[in-house]
C-alpha cells in the first residue's frame, strides 16, 4: 500500500511499501519501502512530472538501497490518455558488479481510455529496461539479463459509492525460461519464476 500528498503548487511527496516474499536475500523484515517526491505541472496541453525516489529495505543488508530519477510527459488525445517517461538509476553501490558501480535506465509508454460514460476504463503499458547485467552485492538486480521488455494490460472499475476503484492487470515480460533459470542459480533465495506472467488485483481510493 501507499499514499501521496500533493500541494496546489505542484509539489508532492509520497511513500509505498510491500513485502518481499520469495527473495530471501535482504534479511531484516523482507520489506521494500519507497519514499519519493517531485513536481507535476501542465505546460500547454502536456502534463509534466519529474522527481526522485529512494528504494529502501528496512532492517536488511547493507548496500541494497538505491535512488532513481524519473520524469514523464502526458497528453490527452481524444478519449486516450497517453504518457511517455523514463526512470534513471545512476551508478551506485546497490547496482555494482564486481565492485564496479552500474546504472540502469527504464523507458516506457502508457495508454488509458475510459469506456464512454461507464465506470470502466482500460489501460496498456510497454516498457524497456537496460542496465546492470548481473546481481548486485547482496543479490539485487534490475533484470536477470540486463535488458528486457515488459508489458501490461488492465481494466478498472469505479465503484458507485465513494472514491474507490478496483482493478485487474495482466503483467508479462520477454524474459525466457532459460534466462530466469540462470538467475535462480545466482540467487538461490529466489523461489518464484522471475519471468513468469502474473495478474495483479488492486483496490485504490483518491480523496
Amino acid at each position: 500500500g501507499g499514499f501521496d500528498v500533493a500541494h496546489e503548487s505542484g509539489f508532492y511527496v509520497g511513500t509505498w511499501a510491500s513485502n518481499l516474499a520469495g527473495w530471501g536475500t535482504f534479511g531484516g523484515s523482507n520489506l521494500e519501502l519507497d519514499i519519493y517526491g517531485g513536481y507535476a505541472t501542465d505546460i500547454s496541453d502536456f502534463g509534466v512530472d519529474v522527481g526522485f525516489v529512494w528504494y529502501m529495505f528496512p532492517g536488511g543488508l547493507d548496500r541494497t538501497s538505491y535512488g532513481e530519477i524519473y520524469g514523464s510527459v502526458g497528453k490527452s488525445v481524444g478519449l486516450l490518455d497517453l504518457t511517455v517517461g523514463a526512470n534513471y538509476a545512476f551508478k551506485q553501490d546497490a547496482l555494482s558488479l564486481n565492485n564496479v558501480k552500474q546504472d540502469n535506465i527504464y523507458v516506457y509508454g502508457d495508454a488509458g481510455v475510459a469506456i464512454g460514460d461507464s465506470p470502466v476504463s482500460l489501460s496498456a503499458h510497454l516498457g524497456y529496461t537496460d542496465g546492470n547485467p548481473a546481481t548486485g552485492p547482496n543479490g539485487w538486480v534490475p533484470s536477470p539479463t540486463g535488458t528486457y521488455l515488459d508489458w501490461a494490460l488492465g481494466v478498472s472499475y469505479d465503484l458507485p459509492w465513494g472514491p474507490i476503484a478496483i482493478s485487474a492487470t495482466y503483467v508479462d515480460t520477454d524474459i525466457s525460461e532459460s534466462e530466469a533459470a540462470a538467475y535462480s542459480l545466482v540467487n538461490s533465495g529466489y523461489r518464484y519464476g522471475i519471468g513468469d506472467a502474473t495478474a495483479v488485483f488492486a483496490i485504490s481510493a483518491s480523496f
